[in-house]
C-alpha cells in the first residue's frame, strides 16, 4: 500500500541499500512494489513473490522491510530473525507484551538487528517538543492526554465472495 511505497522510496534512496525482491499477498501491491524497484534500477531483476519463507529463505538477502497488517509485524520479525535476517519494521512491533517480549528473545538469541519506525521522533517539530520539555520551559509536566485522531472506522462489514486467489491471496492474509 502507500505507506510501504513510501518506505520503499526511502530506502532505495540509500547508496547503501540494494533492494532485491518484493513480497504481499496483494497482486497489485507485488507489481507496483517490483515496477518501482526495477525502475529505480533500470533492469527487471526485482523478483516478487506472496510468500515470505521465499524471502527468508535467500542467502543473498540480509534485511528485510516489514509493512505488513500490525498482527503480522511480531511474528514475521521472529521468522526474519530466525532466518538471520536484519529487520525494520512499521509500529506498533507487537500485539502483546509476550509477543514483544519474544521478539526481544529472539532477535538476541540470533543475533540480529531489528529497529522500529518511529519516523516522527526524528521530525523537527518533535525533536523541539521534547527539547523544550526537557528544559522545564513548560514547567512541571503532571498530566498528559493522547488521542487516537478522528478515524471513523472502516464503517458496517457487508459480506462478499472470496476475492479471486490471482489477485488477492486470502488464506495467506488470514
Amino acid at each position: 500500500g502507500h505507506r510501504n511505497r513510501s518506505n520503499l522510496s526511502n530506502f532505495l534512496a540509500q547508496p547503501d541499500v540494494r533492494c532485491l525482491g518484493v513480497c504481499d499477498c496483494f497482486a497489485d501491491r507485488r507489481r507496483q512494489g517490483k515496477a518501482m524497484v526495477d525502475k529505480h534500477y533500470g533492469n527487471q531483476r526485482c523478483f516478487a513473490t506472496r510468500f515470505h519463507e521465499e524471502v527468508f529463505a535467500r542467502e543473498d538477502i540480509d534485511a528485510v522491510l516489514i509493512g505488513t497488517g500490525d498482527r503480522w509485524h511480531a511474528v514475521l520479525s521472529i521468522l526474519a530473525a530466525k532466518s538471520g535476517k536484519d529487520v525494520y519494521c512499521e509500529k506498533p512491533f507487537s500485539m502483546t507484551i509476550a509477543e514483544g517480549r519474544r521478539l526481544v528473545d529472539i532477535t538476541k538469541r540470533y543475533g540480529t538487528v531489528w529497529q522500529c519506525g518511529t519516523q516522527r521522533r526524528s521530525n523537527e517539530s518533535y525533536q523541539f517538543v521534547v527539547d523544550v520539555i526537557r528544559r522545564g520551559m513548560i514547567g512541571k509536566l503532571h498530566t498528559m492526554t493522547a488521542v487516537l485522531g478522528g478515524w471513523q472506522g472502516n464503517g458496517v462489514a457487508v459480506p462478499e465472495p472470496e476475492p479471486d486467489s490471482d489477485t488477492f491471496d486470502y488464506d495467506r492474509w488470514l
